[in-house]
């Protein structure tokens, strides 16, 4: 009786795993697949935002540090679109003085309107999405992005302090049907005062110079428009990237 028991056990098993699978379900993944995605965070925006595939990567130590970055990265953009200054006193800005926020297109809220869903992921995303809706608006393949490391001359976050600010990744472009357009590892460093712009506000991404040196979204924007001009290179002027400007009292007159 105790085998006839076992045998109906195993076979409503068999039964139910065969209903899961073809309905669809996710069954919970194996302890050596949980492991292997604890390398590396993956977000895919899918297919009802666009006929792509986008995926993004952070390996090693770095994912392992993106939540202290993120929260931090929060925190800065939250100050930012407050009072343009990267600290409470708004003294980045004007001195001592706290401006009243420009109505200029600033690359954060611009980007990403909604500060709770603020993070680099969501950054790298709504960054290709733009441009890619902007150069190359029939891509249907996938793209993935991979960043293996990112440096910056003054973040918060110690982990990602450097006596410069670059940008350590690869991209990775395929058609739909499965083609390589390019896969290429690259290595950005951003010099702001090359990009530093006057006057009011032009096309890129628009950032205060100050951001510079301690946000990472200037040398994310510097790495996802140089990666994308290595796909598409003739389509390089409607590829954006970052763009400086010096907040001043004109500046803040002249958008209100």
């Amino acid at each position: 009786m105790r085998m006839r028991k076992a045998g109906f056990l195993a076979a409503a098993i068999r039964i139910g795993v065969g209903l899961a699978l073809a309905f669809g379900l996710v069954l919970p993944p194996t302890t050596a697949l949980a492991e292997n995605k604890a390398t590396k965070t993956t977000v895919e925006t899918g297919a009802a935002l666009h006929p792509y595939e986008l995926t993004i990567e952070f390996s090693g130590k770095l994912k392992r540090h993106m939540r202290a970055i993120n929260r931090i990265e929060r925190i800065q953009e939250e100050r930012f679109r407050r009072s343009l200054s990267l600290n409470d006193g708004g003294a980045d800005v004007q001195g001592s003085e706290k401006p009243t926020a420009p109505r200029l297109p600033w690359a954060g809220a611009a980007l990403i309107p909604d500060l709770h869903a603020f993070s680099v992921e969501n950054l790298l995303i709504a960054m290709v999405e733009h441009n890619i809706a902007k150069a190359q608006p029939g891509f249907n393949g996938s793209i993935r992005l991979k960043i293996d490391r990112i440096k910056l001359d003054d973040h918060s976050e110690p982990y990602l302090r450097a006596s410069s600010s670059f940008v350590v990744g690869k991209i990775e472009m395929r058609t739909r049907a499965g083609e390589k357009i390019i896969e290429d590892k690259m290595t950005v460093t951003l010099e702001a005062d090359r990009l530093m712009r006057t006057g009011p506000a032009q096309q890129g991404f628009i950032f205060s110079r100050y951001e510079a040196d301690y946000r990472l979204a200037p040398v994310l924007a510097l790495f996802v428009e140089q990666a994308l001009e290595k796909a598409w290179p003739q389509k390089s002027e409607e590829i954006e990237g970052p763009i400086f400007i010096m907040p001043d009292p004109a500046d803040v007159s002249a958008a209100r």
